[in-house]
């Protein structure tokens, strides 16, 4: 009888139960939370670069003559779109013109970036053939403004064990006010 009552005692116990259950469940709940967290920040960055490349090469494509001066001041202007993330230490953006002319292919006219970092451009070089985006075709007399954009992603909890990535974010507008093929001193 006395084995009889003490496992009754020992099943109806719930003393630990609730210790047990948080020793099975804190891991999971622990990795949805850094996961989410590692998660929204990427999406956040590549949001992030998205906007400054569409908003650089916007600002570019509204001018009606570009200076070695404005493009300073526009590249000042792109670090608060990309903040609270640091595009100087940790990216780089990058501005080119490309126009066709006189039945050529389209090339590269000039080329300026700002920021941290030795990504080649998608483009091309200043005075090659240009690498254009698949579908866009310039016709002779045509001029665009590609903004390329790079940034490296280091997780914010994970770092260490999760490896980081480059991403990169391109845009392309036409000039509004005429060609933008030379960038004056």
């Amino acid at each position: 009888m006395r084995a009889r009552d003490c496992c009754r005692r020992l099943v109806a116990d719930r003393g630990g139960a609730v210790a047990i259950e948080l020793a099975l469940v804190l891991p999971m709940v622990l990795t949805l939370l850094v996961g989410s967290v590692e998660t929204v920040n990427y999406v956040l960055i590549h949001q992030k670069l998205e906007r400054t490349s569409a908003t650089l090469s916007d600002l570019v494509a509204q001018s009606s003559r570009m200076t070695e001066g404005l493009m300073r001041n526009l590249f000042a202007s792109v670090d608060a779109v990309m903040q609270p993330y640091d595009l100087a230490a940790d990216g780089v953006v990058r501005v080119t013109s490309v126009s066709a002319r006189d039945g050529n292919e389209a090339r590269v006219d000039w080329q300026r970036s700002s920021g941290d970092g030795d990504q080649a451009s998608e483009v091309g070089q200043p005075g090659e053939d240009a690498t254009l985006p698949e579908g866009l075709v310039l016709r002779d007399g045509d001029n665009v403004i590609v903004c390329e954009a790079w940034f490296v992603y280091r997780p914010v909890l994970l770092n260490g064990v999760l490896p980081g990535a480059e991403l990169y974010r391109s845009a392309v507008f036409r000039p509004r006010f005429g060609r933008l093929d030379v960038i004056h001193p």
